[in-house]
């Protein structure tokens, strides 16, 4: 039979004293087991990142391939001259800058920055290296290619760059590098 407040045997009104511990130079009680190192939990960083990067690399390709089907079918019943003349070549030069090399930056580059992004999660250096790579080109190629309307791509420019500068950060690097914990042992 156990007593509410420490060990069975005690007398009521005795004090309950914990077994001695040593004392003195040198003496030191048994911590017990160690517990083994937590493997580090994944940066919210590296997670922001990969949602920043499928998510945005998906929306800028569905905002494309929409506004490319709305160009295409709209510009057919569309005259020739007048009002309807100049909407239908402003439809025509967008289809044209899309067949010219627009729609391999605009589908290219984020359908293959879908597919890095999953590799970030093996916990490899290449998949950072090759999406910070991937990330400078299409910012390049999408300047080059727009390069009279530069104004488009600075919003996407500044979305990539910071999806992919987030990825330098040191919490990112350290759980990149393979390090199981935080503290590694001496």
């Amino acid at each position: 039979m156990s007593a509410p407040y420490g060990p069975s045997g005690l007398q009521p009104g005795q004090p309950y004293l914990p077994p001695p511990q040593p004392y003195g130079f040198g003496a030191q009680a048994d911590p017990g087991p160690v517990p083994p190192a937590r493997p580090m939990q994944r940066p919210a960083l590296l997670t922001l990142s990969v949602v920043m990067i499928i998510a945005g690399s998906m929306l800028l390709m569905t905002e494309l391939a929409l506004v490319w089907m709305f160009v295409y079918i709209a510009r057919d019943p569309l005259g020739y001259s007048g009002t309807d003349g100049v909407v239908y070549h402003m439809f025509e030069q967008f289809h044209l800058q899309m067949l010219q090399g627009l729609a391999l930056v605009g589908f290219g580059f984020p359908g293959a920055a879908v597919v890095l992004s999953f590799f970030l999660l093996m916990r490899k250096p290449w998949p950072r290296i090759a999406i910070s790579l991937l990330g400078a080109a299409a910012i390049v190629a999408a300047a080059v290619v727009l390069s009279a309307n530069i104004s488009w791509v600075l919003p996407v420019g500044v979305y990539i760059a910071f999806a992919v500068v987030i990825l330098w950060t040191p919490a990112v690097s350290a759980w990149c590098s393979g390090r199981d914990s935080l503290n590694p042992a001496p």
